[in-house]
């Protein structure tokens, strides 16, 4: 959704570049950065499971914006290499499920009953109700859905489709979380990633399965 707001320019000019530069010359490197990220996001899911979910969302949202400047940095240092655009995008999925894992275990870890007050569903929306059995479904679709997105991006890509479509990027996953984190309404953030992610998921097999079929009309025309 964000990168039609076309900002990421404007990031890059006047945050991303100066700070990489900062970066190259206290001698970091783009892989220090990129597992400074994931271990930041390690730390998170824990302060997850320790209810410090203030300390926890400031975490994965710093953690997650710190990897912006990995790609950065290795373009100002001339240092890009596969391997690094591997391991970057490997900490960004083990990073994410990291912090959905901590919220599905969170009710398991405080002995919260099982009951998913199916008799009023309002109540999701209290902010004493944000705890409870019904997070492990819902963390669980917002798990496999938002790996399967980045999958489909990949896969699609492999296959000469470019998909950044969607309502659920990564971005924004990490902005919902986090600000639930911070404000205490965590299942009204981590029901809207499950349900958003899932979305954005078909979303991008029916673009794919769109361009993909054009292709092979326009192959068998020919």
């Amino acid at each position: 959704m964000f990168y039609k707001l076309n900002i990421r320019p404007m990031l890059t000019q006047f945050i991303e570049i100066p700070i990489a530069k900062i970066m190259h010359k206290c001698g970091l490197q783009p892989n220090h950065i990129t597992m400074a990220s994931l271990v930041l996001c390690i730390f998170s899911s824990y302060m997850i499971i320790s209810n410090n979910f203030i300390v926890a969302g400031l975490i994965f949202f710093f953690g997650s914006c710190l990897d912006l400047f990995d790609g950065t940095l290795s373009r100002l240092t001339q240092t890009s290499s596969e391997f690094g655009a591997l391991l970057d995008s490997i900490g960004d999925r083990v990073g994410e499920s990291f912090i959905l894992s901590a919220i599905i275990i969170l009710p398991i870890v405080n002995s919260i009953p099982n009951e998913f007050l199916l008799n009023n569903p309002i109540s999701y929306l209290s902010i004493d109700n944000q705890i409870h059995m019904s997070l492990v479904p819902l963390g669980l679709i917002g798990l496999i859905a938002s790996q399967l997105v980045s999958y489909t991006r990949a896969r699609g890509e492999s296959l000469g489709v470019r998909t950044e479509s969607g309502i659920m990027s990564r971005a924004e996953r990490v902005i919902l979380l986090s600000i639930g984190l911070v404000t205490g309404y965590i299942w009204v953030s981590t029901a809207l990633v499950a349900i958003f992610s899932t979305i954005t998921l078909f979303q991008r097999i029916y673009l794919i399965s769109i361009r993909v079929s054009t292709v092979v009309n326009t192959d068998t025309r020919e």
